[in-house]
């Protein structure tokens, strides 16, 4: 080193916990420690007791040790029926952008929708839990990844920075998008008849939000709104700035009758603009929503062939 000139010091010092390509594996998380004896490594880095394997209790955490379990798909007799109430008797009209928080875990078929790998929270969009192993989103938020393995799924989520007691994560196996087809004969979902004019539906997302929230919505007419009937749900809110927005794509859009809520379609887009930007909830921004009914059929044969 030549004289006047000043020595560089070591980027880390000698016993620093950064010093050495072993110290560093271990401090950046490149080298694990392995679970103890007779245990499994759950995809979020618990560990479980083999004898945990399918016993019908999340001890990962997370759902993986329940996986491939070959366990029969259930539908309750409930279904649609929360054991907490929602409140839909709204506040305000002018209050998703606007609206009100929802009951926590007053909409328990409701989840987000998440990128497997970002922590603590990956929010990309909403969906709706059909029955225990199906959950019903739209197909553009797998536009640039149609991977099933970047996903995992959140139910029972409120909160979206911090977990709920009784918050569950699965991951998903399988994503199967509606093919470009009409169906024949349209039909209604779950014994909704065909010709019933649903005026004032409920929408609920935690997009732009740190809490499940809900809106109502209504439901225009093809003479208010560009649309195709057969295949969509156009609605509008008769308050400005209360809608869905970015991240609630996918989320559900729900009526009650006689006590119990079905599912009517699932957030399209929501926004001047596009799914991917624009302006949410602006006076005469109506939200497009996928027809459920319309799709029912393709629905039921997609879980009798996959699951």
């Amino acid at each position: 080193m030549g004289a006047g000139r000043k020595r560089v010091p070591p980027l880390f010092r000698k016993g620093s916990p950064f010093s050495g390509k072993k110290k560093m594996k271990e401090n950046f998380g490149f080298k694990r420690d392995d679970c103890p004896p007779n245990h499994i490594r759950c995809k979020n880095r618990n560990c479980a007791p083999v004898t945990a394997k399918c016993d019908g209790n999340d001890d990962c955490e997370d759902g993986t040790d329940e996986e491939n379990c070959k366990f029969p798909v259930v539908t309750p007799q409930d279904c649609g029926v929360p054991a907490i109430q929602p409140r839909v008797t709204y506040k305000s009209p002018d209050r998703i952008v606007g609206g009100e928080e929802a009951v926590p875990h007053s909409w328990p078929w409701q989840v987000s929708l998440q990128q497997f790998y970002i922590e603590p929270n990956a929010h990309s969009c909403g969906g709706a839990l059909i029955n225990s192993q199906w959950v019903l989103t739209a197909a553009h938020c797998f536009k640039f990844n149609p991977d099933p393995q970047y996903y995992r799924i959140h139910m029972g989520m409120h909160h979206k920075y911090k977990k709920d007691k009784g918050e569950q994560i699965r991951y998903a196996v399988k994503i199967i998008g509606y093919p470009d087809l009409e169906m024949d004969k349209l039909k209604g979902l779950w014994g909704v008849q065909e010709g019933i004019a649903f005026e004032k539906l409920n929408a609920t997302g935690s997009g732009f939000s740190d809490v499940l929230k809900q809106t109502m919505q209504e439901v225009i007419s093809k003479e208010k709104c560009d649309f195709d009937p057969k295949h969509q749900i156009c609605t509008d809110h008769p308050g400005n700035f209360n809608s869905p927005c970015h991240g609630d794509s996918g989320g559900p859009l729900v009526c009650n009758l006689g006590g119990r809520w079905y599912l009517m379609g699932d957030t399209s887009y929501a926004t001047k603009g596009n799914f991917m930007g624009g302006l949410c909830a602006m006076p005469s921004n109506q939200v497009m929503f996928s027809k459920v009914s319309d799709k029912i059929d393709w629905i039921k044969a997609m879980v009798e062939t996959y699951s």
